[in-house]
């Protein structure tokens, strides 16, 4: 699912807050939140059932959740171009359940911070050093942003509350209102609707 205008991309913040509940949770179910420049423009979509929704999706780079049911862990990673790696970092405590996480996703030009709270706990943060620079991987200071995701039968990802911020260009700043995801399958029907 992606906003259906190009943002400034050299400075922003991006907040949303993610519940999901029901189901099993295997591996590489989750969320991304992504920013990119693929050919495919806004008709754009994973080639891959798992790997959140993020997989082959080129020019591009992401913030996953990832939520991992045979180890009961969920992690935090950053990658590139459709292409997801190795690296990630556990957050505490799991993500399904109770009333969910607010997500902050910050960038300043050459850091992504990623923080993930739960009201309860210690929020978890973790800094990315991006070199190069997202404008530089990606081909240009404007992109597309938005959600990929991946999910098994009956489990339930709800996004709301998201807004993105942006310095680098000179339109108002853009806020985006409720979202939400449920599966995988709604995420592609909303998206198609949307074209």
């Amino acid at each position: 699912m992606w906003f259906n205008q190009a943002q400034g991309i050299d400075d922003f913040s991006a907040s949303f807050h993610y519940q999901v509940s029901n189901g099993n949770f295997g591996s590489g179910y989750g969320l991304t939140f992504a920013v990119h420049n693929d050919p495919r423009g806004l008709g754009v979509i994973s080639n891959s059932n798992f790997n959140y929704g993020f997989q082959g999706i080129a020019e591009s780079a992401g913030v996953t959740l990832e939520l991992n049911g045979s180890t009961n862990t969920t992690e935090v990673g950053f990658y590139r171009n459709g292409v997801i790696g190795s690296g990630a970092a556990n957050v505490a405590p799991h993500f399904p359940g109770g009333a969910g996480f607010d997500v902050l996703v910050d960038y300043n030009g050459s850091i992504l911070n990623v923080t993930v709270a739960d009201g309860i706990n210690t929020p978890f943060t973790r800094n990315y050093f991006v070199s190069p620079t997202l404008q530089s991987s990606i081909g240009d200071g404007n992109a597309f942003i938005g959600f990929g995701a991946s999910s098994g039968s009956g489990i339930t990802q709800v996004i709301s509350d998201f807004r993105f911020e942006s310095t680098a260009i000179p339109e108002p700043s853009s806020t985006v209102a409720l979202i939400a995801i449920t599966g995988f399958c709604s995420l592609i029907r909303r998206r198609r609707q949307t074209i």
